[in-house]
């Protein structure tokens, strides 16, 4: 599956991300710095350069269900992702070490 950025205000294709991940993007935030973070039904993440469309850093097995959510923190030095696992974690941005999990939750995040 894809991602595409468009420039809205112009009605035109900005970036492509083809074949971003091999089943449907679920979940995506932009940093202010121009990094893509997406989330799949794969359970992987993957983040992406927006000035040169290119993946810095792929994790296939995030969590063990499909990525519900991901967010970057307004400093761009960590973002939060949660799954239909149940679990929430906190990664270091965009190097994506993981700091944290938590699965205290009976439902998908």
């Amino acid at each position: 599956m894809s991602i595409k950025v468009w420039d809205v205000e112009n009605k035109k294709l900005h970036h492509s991300f083809d074949s971003a991940h091999d089943n449907w993007v679920s979940a995506m935030d932009v940093s202010s710095d121009y990094k893509i973070i997406s989330g799949s039904f794969h359970r992987g993440i993957r983040i992406w350069d927006m000035n040169n469309t290119r993946c810095l850093k792929t994790i296939e097995e995030a969590h063990t269900g499909a990525i519900s959510a991901v967010t970057i923190s307004p400093d761009n030095k960590l973002f939060a992702s949660g799954s239909h696992d149940g679990t929430l974690k906190v990664w270091i941005f965009p190097e994506a070490i993981l700091l944290d999990s938590q699965s205290a939750f009976d439902l998908a995040i």
